[in-house]
């Protein structure tokens, strides 16, 4: 008898607790979840998104912000103009309903990208990489009938290349394979670098100075 009162008053017991349980979560706000479309793998600039691309996942509403994509379908068939990885939200301001080329890197008025051929030896024996800031050296290659020695300064280089593949990020300068640079450039060093060709041999000079701080 003493038993069966036991388990009975343990039922009542277990019961109130669940009871307690789902009084207290009821009182909870819960967060609401919301589609996010994500790449599911890289995705190049310039590239038309098929839906084999793409994927969704559950995040919190409060986390993604309006300008990700909620629906799968708003992304196929758009065209990138910058490059996805795998996993990365889409953003709708990346997208277009036609190929409009890619997004360059900060742009500004007047830049232009200009990409040269490059003898490693002609780097002096150092790694560059993209960010990296150079002197050019234009030699002319006749002394009687070019003009002098051109100096453009403080180049920025935006992309090292291997002239087969994708950037690699930097250069090994020892390597004896040729490689390119992708240079910003203002419009008169473009157009002065374009013309060169032929008049002058283009040394490189790393410029090793110590970041200044702006403040």
């Amino acid at each position: 008898m003493r038993k069966t009162k036991q388990v009975i008053l343990a039922m009542i017991l277990t019961v109130s607790l669940c009871g307690l349980a789902w009084i207290a979560g009821s009182g909870k706000s819960k967060v609401q979840m919301i589609n996010a479309v994500i790449a599911k793998k890289t995705i190049p600039a310039g590239s038309q998104i098929a839906i084999e691309e793409l994927d969704l996942i559950l995040l919190p509403a409060s986390a993604v912000a309006d300008f990700y994509l909620s629906d799968i379908n708003q992304a196929i068939g758009q065209w990138t103009s910058v490059s996805l990885s795998a996993g990365e939200l889409i953003n709708s301001k990346w997208l277009s309903q036609s190929a409009s080329g890619l997004r360059y890197p900060d742009p500004g008025p007047g830049r232009r990208l200009l990409t040269i051929d490059l003898d490693p030896a002609d780097a002096n024996g150092y790694w560059l990489a993209a960010g990296n800031c150079v002197d050019l050296y234009l030699i002319p290659k006749n002394r009687t009938e070019a003009t002098d020695l051109q100096i453009l300064e403080n180049i920025r280089i935006m992309a090292v290349l291997n002239g087969s593949q994708k950037s690699e990020g930097n250069i090994a300068t020892s390597n004896n394979s040729r490689q390119m640079l992708c240079l910003d450039l203002n419009v008169e060093q473009a157009r002065f670098i374009s013309g060169a060709s032929g008049l002058y041999d283009i040394r490189l000079s790393a410029i090793n100075e110590p970041k200044t701080d702006p403040t």
